[in-house]
């Protein structure tokens, strides 16, 4: 079982040292390029086998996002990840993973954590797969030569207004009509031979308030469909309200007993339809604080599945 820990230019070493993890998932964005080159040496000496999940703002105060083919938005974000695969090629890195984006353009201030519209319009599901699949044909050949792998991951249909730590409930209060491309599209990816990056609880966020008993359903069938062609597993869970966006909790006992989804009796059946799948990775995404112990808790959940 390849169970990893994730972390970002400066919260890694003690995270590292605790954990002896030897996969691992950088938080990079690509505006802090030069600030990671001490943390990519000490992933080689270590041995330690890491991917890169993409951030950037496009053209300064916008959201990545492949699918939005107004304005220029789906060209310079294919820039910026033919950027980002190249640096991870340079460092050593086994994978870019990124978000394949939505039918809105959005404004996104990564200091902040924040998130808004833009004022534009919103674009057809069929123009949004389109675009989509053009430049994943090109980033794909591009990672080839570079010797790296591209993972787009299942995203939520709506985005929190700040996704910051510990505000993140407020910020999901009122959620963002973001409309970011749905399950059966990554499935389709899958299909046509493209790496997925499966968030768990992304993938339950694109079915808003319907009953839990409905989202598990709608969403096992996707992780299903989903399990063939996913390399790189997202491990988390939301709080209620089930509106269509995420809280990155985590899967240990004080989660669960916050009534998270899934249920860990409904991990369990997750990871069972994974684990036929040796080659996948899984990194947790709760709150940092807790990393490390969600790292653990994992690889128990993994053995019981």
């Amino acid at each position: 079982m390849k169970v990893g820990i994730k972390f970002g230019a400066f919260d890694w070493r003690e995270r590292l040292e605790k954990s002896n993890a030897k996969y691992a998932e950088v938080y990079f964005r690509l505006d802090w390029k030069e600030k990671y080159q001490e943390l990519f040496q000490y992933l080689r000496e270590n041995e330690i086998h890491f991917g890169l999940h993409f951030w950037a703002l496009v053209k300064s105060k916008y959201m990545p996002n492949l699918a939005y083919c107004r304005e220029g938005i789906d060209e310079e974000t294919e820039k910026l990840i033919k950027e980002s695969l190249d640096i991870a090629s340079n460092a050593g890195a086994y994978y870019v993973n990124f978000h394949p984006g939505s039918l809105r353009n959005l404004e996104l201030d990564l200091n902040k954590q924040e998130i808004s519209l833009a004022d534009s319009e919103k674009i057809s599901e069929k123009e949004a797969f389109a675009s989509l699949e053009k430049h994943m044909r090109k980033l794909k050949s591009h990672a080839d030569q570079c010797g790296v792998k591209v993972f787009v991951e299942t995203v939520p249909i709506f985005d929190p207004s700040n996704f910051r730590e510990g505000d993140k409930q407020l910020g999901r209060q009122n959620p963002i009509k973001s409309f970011h491309l749905s399950n059966k599209y990554l499935i389709e990816l899958g299909q046509k031979g493209y790496d997925i990056c499966c968030d768990v609880a992304h993938a339950a966020a694109q079915y808003p308030n319907e009953s839990r008993g409905n989202v598990f359903k709608k969403m096992f069938s996707d992780i299903q469909q989903l399990a063939p062609y996913v390399k790189l597993v997202h491990v988390n869970t939301t709080l209620e309200p089930l509106n269509g966006t995420d809280s990155h909790n985590g899967v240990m006992e004080d989660d669960f007993q916050q009534n998270v989804f899934p249920s860990r009796e409904q991990y369990l059946k997750i990871f069972g339809v994974f684990k036929k799948y040796p080659d996948i990775w899984y990194i947790p995404e709760p709150q940092m604080e807790k990393m490390v112990d969600n790292y653990f808790e994992i690889q128990k959940l993994l053995d019981e599945a």
